[in-house]
Parts: C-alpha cells; structure tokens; sequence
C-alpha cells in the first residue's frame, strides 16, 4: 500500500482499478451502507456516530445521518463553514429539551449487518446527550431488485427523564422551505 498522503497517488505509475464502493461497518465511527452498484440512482446511507473526538472539526452529530439515492443528496449535515455548523440541529440528529449535545463523540455502532441484499447499522449515543438520555438510531436499507426499488427505513428509540422534550431534526437537500403534510408525522421536500 502507497503512503497515506496524496502525492502517493498523484505520483505513482500504476493506475488504480476503480471499484464498486461496498457498504461498510465501522464499530468505532459508524456505518456506509449502499448498493452494490455502479449507478448514480443506487441508495446510500451514511450514519455517523465516533467514539473518540479530539479533533477541532467535530460536530455535535452523533447518530447523524445522510441519505443519497437517484444521483442526489437527500438528507445533509451542516457541512463544515466554521462554528455556527456545529450544532445537533443542523446535522440530522436529535436534542433532548433543545440542549447541545454534551460531547462531540458518541457510543460507536452497537451492531450491524451486511448483506447482498439488506443492510442494516445501530449506532448508540454513548454519554453524549445531556442528563441520563440515550439514543440508539437504526439505519436499515433494502436493496433494489429487478422487481422493486429499494427503500430506507430509520429507526430512532430515545430514553429520556419524564417531561424530557425530544427534538429531531432533518435536513433535506432543498432549497426550498419543506412543506407540512400532517404536523409531527409527515413532510413533503422537493429535491
């Protein structure tokens, strides 16, 4: 293996063969769950969620979550434009009472699968939420078929104190302010 810095790549002669990603678990950073396929409609997951943070560019985004499917992003974190990103609110997770999260590193993936046609990751928030709350997020993903499409499914299971206000949070990919179907259950967001 070349060394890990990018003139290694640029320089060598030897041409890389390009490969189909593969999803992937990572017990202390969380899981990339996708389709094993070459297409820019194969569905993507990205869930995130590191054990250890002694990095300056760390979120509060345990169990943060991005979707990607039919060549788009469908749900996407606050990036990386300085401090004002670094909030729960911005990066597809959840608040307990509207607090911060008490630590940019979470629990890791407390399990996970994958499968040549289901994948599936948990991540657990660790100490991460203020007060004694906790929140696993489940990630599953079906693969397409030639008979269906595949499809997404997200989890979220949060054990928080009586009178505890969970606040989740989800940022499509729009420019546009996403619209209310039902309040609480169900939005409607052009891509």
């Amino acid at each position: 293996d070349p060394p890990g810095h990018v003139l290694a790549y640029v320089l060598k002669k030897q041409r890389f063969t390009p490969k189909t990603p593969t999803s992937r678990l990572f017990p202390h950073g969380g899981a990339f769950l996708c389709e094993p396929k070459t297409s820019p409609e194969a569905l993507g997951i990205a869930l995130y969620n590191i054990t250890t943070s002694g990095m300056y560019h760390s979120h509060q985004e345990t169990n943060a979550i991005s979707l990607s499917a039919y060549a788009s992003r469908l749900l996407m974190n606050g990036g990386w434009l300085g401090d004002t990103q670094r909030p729960a609110e911005l990066n597809n997770t959840l608040t307990i009472n509207g607090k911060e999260h008490t630590a940019r590193s979470g629990g890791g993936l407390e399990e996970g699968i994958t499968h040549e046609s289901f994948d599936y990751a948990a991540g657990y928030s660790g100490n991460a939420l203020p007060g004694n709350a906790t929140f696993t997020r489940s990630a599953f993903l079906m693969h397409s078929t030639a008979e269906a499409n595949g499809y997404f499914m997200i989890m979220d299971e949060v054990d928080a104190s009586p009178g505890d206000t969970v606040h989740q949070y989800l940022h499509p990919s729009t420019d546009a302010e996403p619209q209310t179907v039902q309040n609480r259950t169900e939005y409607d967001a052009r891509i």
